[in-house]
């Protein structure tokens, strides 16, 4: 069993694909869609982790 969180590990796994997505097909050609797919993580979780913020 895992130590951290499951909540903190799906967190992680979306921001280590944006990452491997950007460096290898850069900022424009990196899409949320196909960022939630290598981090296997369905959609919601992108609103979850990440809201956006009205200012």
């Amino acid at each position: 069993m895992s130590s951290v969180p499951k909540d903190e590990a799906a967190s992680a796994r979306i921001v280590d694909a944006m990452l491997d997505l950007i460096q290898s097909h850069g900022y424009a050609g990196t899409g949320i869609a196909t960022v939630l797919v290598q981090a296997r993580a369905p959609r919601g979780s992108m609103y979850f982790h990440f809201p956006l913020e009205n200012k």
